[in-house]
Parts: C-alpha cells; structure tokens; sequence
C-alpha cells in the first residue's frame, strides 16, 4: 500500500497576466501593483517587488483574471509497504 498526503492551500486573487510573444507569462497580484503606464508603444507594470517594461508589438495580450484558487503542495509525504503483488495503490488524504 501505498500513502501520499499532502497540505494544500487554496485561495481566491485577482492578477493581471501578461503573455509575451515569446510564450513567457507573467503574473502580478491586483494587490501588488502600484502603477502601469502606457507609453511610446511600451507598458510598464510598478508593483511593490519589482518593475517590468514590455514592447506591446512583443504582447499576445495583458488581462485582468480571478484566479479561482492556487495550490501549493507542502509537507508532502510517500509511505509505502511491501506486499505479495506487483501492484501499487495510490490514495491520498
């Protein structure tokens, strides 16, 4: 048998996604940004960690998106016993 368990926390935020051209995504919490400018065909996002600068031709677009929940897996833990089979169950908690 095998045990996986885990702590998950969930919770609800507001982001605003940006996706370059590139393919690269970037998110920045609603509650962290203090300012955007748009300016000579560029945006720049000002939040309270950082600053980051973008060409809007190297946009696929920026949105305002509720994020309905994130995960983050702590405290993770694998048990597992021996058994007369070549099987594995996995189950978690």
């Amino acid at each position: 048998m095998v045990l996986l368990t885990a702590s998950v926390s969930m919770q609800a935020q507001k982001a605003l996604t940006v996706k370059e051209n590139n393919g690269t995504v970037t998110n920045f919490a609603v509650s962290s940004i203090r300012k955007i400018t748009f300016y000579s065909g560029n945006m720049q996002i000002l939040s309270s960690t950082s600053m980051k600068q973008y060409v809007l031709a190297d946009l696929q677009y920026a949105a305002f998106i509720k994020q309905l929940f994130s995960v983050s897996a702590e405290n993770v833990s694998l048990a597992a016993t021996a058994g007369s089979t070549d099987s594995v169950t996995v189950t978690s908690s």
